[in-house]
């Protein structure tokens, strides 16, 4: 059969190309690995920047409230101020003075309901009418003209437009 040199060359080959065989396949499958750990890092970056973005989104919004509501406070100071002393030192003076004092938050908060549904009512019909009879302004035909509207001649429609300017020229001197 084979010598024994013969064999040692045949593993020798058969080794080499085990050996290529396999650099092959991992290159392909440890690239292929490799790429997914870098979209999956890319993936989490991304999601990284997204919590962090609508965290300071939130902090943003939650400092212009804060803010907003210490320009509301400071007004409400500056109008109470101003019409506390337009009531001390304009009174005698025959002036009018600014609504009285603007109350806090926390007054309006002590004396305010709770709101309910009987509290309020549909709109009224407050149109002025001649008779009870007659029709009000929240009815869809109020202020419609009961003539019914002139069709145009199928045969010539321009004969209106015609007729009105013939109308306007004789009306001219």
């Amino acid at each position: 059969m084979y010598t024994f040199p013969e064999l040692v060359v045949i593993g020798v080959t058969a080794l080499l190309i085990g050996a290529g065989v396999g650099v092959v396949v991992t290159r392909m499958f440890n690239s292929g690995d490799r790429r997914r750990r870098n979209l999956e890092k890319q993936l989490q970056d991304a999601n990284a920047d997204l919590k962090n973005y609508q965290q300071e989104v939130s902090e943003h919004y939650v400092k212009t409230a804060k803010l907003v509501d210490d320009l509301t406070e400071s007004y409400r100071e500056v109008h109470n101020h101003l019409a506390e002393g337009a009531a001390t030192l304009l009174h005698t003076r025959g002036a009018t003075p600014l609504m009285k004092t603007i109350p806090s938050r926390e007054q309006i908060d002590a004396i305010s309901e709770p709101v309910t549904d009987d509290k309020f009512l549909p709109p009224l019909d407050y149109a002025p009418k001649k008779s009870p009879h007659e029709k009000g302004m929240l009815d869809e035909s109020f202020g419609l003209d009961r003539e019914q509207p002139r069709v145009p001649d199928e045969e010539n429609p321009l004969e209106e437009f015609y007729s009105a300017e013939g109308q306007a020229a004789e009306s001219k001197p």
